[in-house]
């Protein structure tokens, strides 16, 4: 079921479910989003997001929005900081009772960490291909979500005053 409904949460960054023992690294996906959609449902339809933010309502436009594209679907979305997330996915993952299907943290450096433990579902959506090297894993364990680029302001405070 995790690799399903993991699948249809394409806008998250990372799923947490190890590749199955002896399988390749990914396997491009190859089903239609229809097709992924069918399928999740039949496997029980509820989608566990955990979403980096400081505002717990942030996301009520993401989970409205995917279930209207995906009305046999639910999207349970848990907003908090990301330092407080991963380490909750910690403590999951020492249990052996991971329930979150998905996360979008700002903690970068839980990504590469996950995955040299072997806990990240490697998964490669449709046109994966095409994001720039730069922004996903080679080995399809976690991709970027969002670019933020802080740039200079160049423009002049400075006030010129005519006599």
């Amino acid at each position: 079921m995790r690799v399903t409904i993991s699948s249809l949460a394409l806008f998250a960054c990372v799923s947490l479910a190890a590749p199955a023992p002896g399988t390749a690294a990914f396997q491009p996906e190859t089903r239609t989003i229809d097709q992924i959609y069918e399928a999740a449902v039949a496997e029980g339809g509820v989608v566990t997001l955990w979403h980096g933010g400081d505002e717990k309502t942030q996301q009520d436009s993401l989970k409205a929005a995917f279930e209207a594209k995906f009305p046999k679907m639910k999207l349970n979305v848990t907003v908090d900081l990301s330092k407080y997330h991963d380490i909750n996915i910690d403590a999951q993952l020492a249990n052996n009772n991971v329930f979150v299907d998905s996360v979008v943290l700002q903690t970068l450096n839980d990504y590469p960490r996950w995955k040299q433990e072997g806990v990240l579902m490697n998964y490669a959506p449709l046109n994966f291909d095409k994001v720039y090297p730069q922004f996903k894993d080679a080995d399809a364990a976690y991709t970027g979500l969002f670019i933020i680029s802080w740039g200079y302001d160049t423009r002049s405070t400075a006030r010129h005053y005519h006599c």
